[in-house]
């Protein structure tokens, strides 16, 4: 049987009790699965199933029924609204008001989201809003900032030392309401604000090192008013969640028709034809270039099988006039016991073969030159050297 997700098609094997089990690889969000099993006497069975596959959820919290225990205020009176909505007490309050959530210390890679209403507010001075990521503690965090409605930008807090508007400013601010998302993983961190993304800090040198993981929390400067609600924090590391899916054949399974068989073979064929086309493309590729290196392959042996032949000839001719000179050397080794009067004739006559035979043997060098095979040649050369060695040990050559 056949079992295709999301258009790509793999293999599995149907039990004898109609059932089959298969492992699937799936993309977060809607995965949607088909599968067609078809027996001997053309008994077709098929069915296609909706998966969505969801990431954990590390944190949320909709303020229903006042803020979650697991929030932390470091400064200002945080509280409830009472109507499903978290802010701080003070109003028009001239000083920075955090809180974390405070078991998020060793979270790493997540998304922050929360809906913010009443963010541009504006009475004569600027209302500020953040939320904040990665805090290690209440002096050391990342928090992107909303100024009234002027700009958004990101402020990175070391010892209680802030860096403002890192990376620059964007503009404009936030809408009144807006959905806000900020994406951390690795060293990057990404805004979005109602889907768009809006600006991108990338942490480099030490920041990318201290600020690896942390709490997620908020934000208020000079409250006018602002609040926020469904605040959820969604693990982007490892893997999601999805329920199991046994797919099984009808209990009584019909003979189809042919025109009901070309159906369901045609509605396979639709899902998975565009990715059989790009692995058709793929491999027409790899193709062209593995016949282009086997052409290359073949024309190499061709042109070294030619070049070599006649010099393996050479050396052969050479090898055996080298053989010769030998045995005439250990000749007259064995019987020079003095300097006979004609010595000079004779070496005369020996060196002039020894030069004729350096000479070829350059030559010979000059041919390989370009294959690289001097090992039998070198062997060749140094023979030779041992010979005028010797001559010159008996006193035949001074």
């Amino acid at each position: 049987m056949i079992v295709s997700v999301n258009g790509i098609p793999q293999k599995a094997a149907l039990g004898e009790d109609g059932t089959f089990q298969a492992t699937v690889e799936l993309a977060y969000g809607e995965n949607i699965i088909s599968a067609v099993a078809v027996a001997s006497n053309n008994e077709i069975g098929s069915d296609r199933v909706s998966v969505i596959l969801q990431r954990e959820v590390l944190f949320f919290d909709d303020f229903e029924e006042g803020p979650d225990p697991a929030w932390g205020a470091a400064s200002g009176t945080w509280v409830g609204t009472g109507d499903g909505k978290y802010t701080i007490q003070e109003r028009e309050w001239d000083a920075n008001a955090f809180t974390y959530v405070v078991e998020g210390t060793s979270w790493r890679d997540y998304a922050v989201e929360v809906d913010v209403i009443g963010a541009n507010k504006y009475w004569g001075d600027e209302q500020y809003v953040g939320v904040v990521v990665r805090a290690l503690d209440d002096r050391n965090k990342i928090l992107l900032i909303n100024e009234y409605r002027n700009w958004l930008c990101w402020y990175v807090y070391r010892n209680d030392r802030a860096e403002e508007c890192v990376g620059g400013a964007v503009h404009p601010g936030l809408p009144d309401s807006a959905h806000i998302r900020i994406e951390a993983v690795g060293d990057t961190i990404a805004a979005y604000v109602n889907g768009v993304k809006r600006t991108t800090l990338k942490l480099k040198g030490e920041d990318a090192e201290l600020f690896k993981q942390g709490m997620p929390g908020l934000y208020i400067r000079y409250n006018l008013g602002v609040v926020f609600d469904n605040f959820k924090v969604i693990s982007l590391g490892g893997r999601g969640t999805a329920p199991a899916y046994t797919g099984e054949l009808p209990e009584s399974p019909t003979q189809v028709s042919a025109e009901e068989w070309q159906k369901a073979v045609s509605q396979l064929e639709k899902e998975v034809k565009p990715t059989l086309a790009t692995l058709r493309t793929s491999l027409g590729g790899y193709e062209l270039k593995l016949r282009e290196l086997s052409g290359r392959v073949s024309s190499l042996e061709s042109t070294l099988g030619e070049g070599l032949e006649p010099l393996k000839l050479r050396v052969e001719r050479l090898d055996s006039r080298y053989r010769v000179l030998e045995s005439k050397m250990e000749a007259h080794s064995q019987l020079i016991t003095k300097v006979p009067p004609d010595i000079d004739l004779r070496l005369s006559s020996f060196q002039e073969g020894i030069s004729a035979h350096d000479r070829e043997i350059q030559a010979l060098k000059g041919d390989l030159k370009g294959i690289g095979n001097v090992a039998r040649l070198g062997l060749i050369a140094g023979a030779a050297g041992l010979i005028l060695a010797g001559l010159a040990l008996l006193g035949v050559i001074s």
